[in-house]
């Protein structure tokens, strides 16, 4: 039978029997990709070894993915993808560090298997799995940047090795309450965003990062910013939405910011914690803060290369703000 294929492997069509024997195949000399199988709930790979380029599973019937056990290599992406009826990643188990995509598998449950990677040369991205309790990768060092998104069900995230990344973003996981520390995390050269993440009280995780291009806040239930206490170096801090927010005096070792946002942060009443910064070199946005009633933090700003917008805080009412301003210092 079949035993190589030197360029890629496409097993497309919805209208196939249920079951098909490709069991002397052992290695793909491209991309490998199975697509539009919903019939197909039985398939024989059990002598593929070797993928060299992308391994793409989409839209097929599979409840688990122990048809694959036997591949040791995969050399490109990995994309599990719109598969229906698949409640776990099982028998996956293969060598591979490019880009791995887990998105809109609807009934996923587990990501055990794929789990065990160390390293990823491009990104981490779980998307859209709607019942998904639990991200957990180990044993994972690195990774170009992390997507953590719309996974409804999820209330945990785990990658406790992790020393180098370049952005990590959490956006709408409204019951993700838990991320556990990366104490070897230091630096996000892209940046951390929350962003519809109402469950998540607490930033601890991150209480290493000493830089990070910025950090966006919106909607969220963080209710502190003391675990940034040790970042040095931060472009944009941006807070939106946030009405469980107290303090902001983590960002007490910060002189210079890109730009400043704090809007409808409703239960802080002062911006203790930003009395270092002298420069902000676009935006400085102080907007719809019912009860902010002291901004006297802001007075060592000596630069705003941009743009203040201090409007719709209806406690405040100093009338000499930032007098480096107001007394032509600035």
């Amino acid at each position: 039978g079949l035993t190589t294929v030197g360029s890629y492997f496409y097993f497309n069509n919805s209208n196939l029997p249920t079951s098909a024997n490709f069991s002397s195949l052992q290695s793909v000399g491209g991309n490998f990709q199975l697509y539009r199988l919903q019939a197909l709930t039985s398939i024989n790979f059990s002598s593929l070894n070797t993928v060299v380029n992308n391994f793409t599973i989409e839209d097929t019937g599979f409840t688990s993915l122990t048809n694959f056990s036997n591949i040791s290599t995969i050399g490109g992406n990995v994309t599990i993808d719109d598969n229906t009826a698949l409640t776990t990643l099982n028998g996956l188990t293969a060598t591979f560090g490019n880009t791995l995509l887990i998105s809109s598998n609807t009934v996923l449950t587990s990501i055990a298997s794929v789990n065990q990677v160390a390293a990823l040369t491009g990104q981490l991205n779980i998307l859209s799995n709607a019942i998904l309790p639990a991200v957990s990768f180990p044993n994972l060092t690195q990774a170009s940047a992390i997507y953590i998104q719309s996974n409804g069900n999820l209330t945990s995230f785990s990658a406790p090795n992790l020393n180098s990344c370049g952005t990590m973003q959490f956006q709408t996981n409204n019951s993700l309450a838990t991320i556990a520390s990366m104490p070897n995390l230091t630096s996000l050269n892209s940046g951390l965003y929350f962003i519809q993440c109402a469950s998540l009280t607490s930033l601890a995780a991150f209480g290493n990062l000493t830089n990070s291009d910025g950090v966006t806040l919106s909607s969220t239930g963080v209710n502190n910013l003391d675990p940034l206490q040790n970042l040095v170096a931060l472009n944009d801090m941006v807070i939106i939405s946030c009405p469980s927010l107290t303090s902001i005096s983590g960002l007490t070792n910060i002189t210079a910011l890109d730009t400043f946002t704090l809007n409808n942060a409703d239960a802080i009443t002062s911006l203790d914690g930003v009395q270092n910064l002298v420069s902000i070199n676009n935006y400085l946005n102080i907007i719809n803060n019912d009860v902010l009633t002291d901004i006297s933090q802001l007075d060592n700003i000596i630069v705003v290369g941009d743009a203040i917008n201090l409007r719709f805080n209806p406690a405040l009412d100093e009338c000499c703000v930032m007098p480096n301003f107001i007394d032509g210092s600035a």
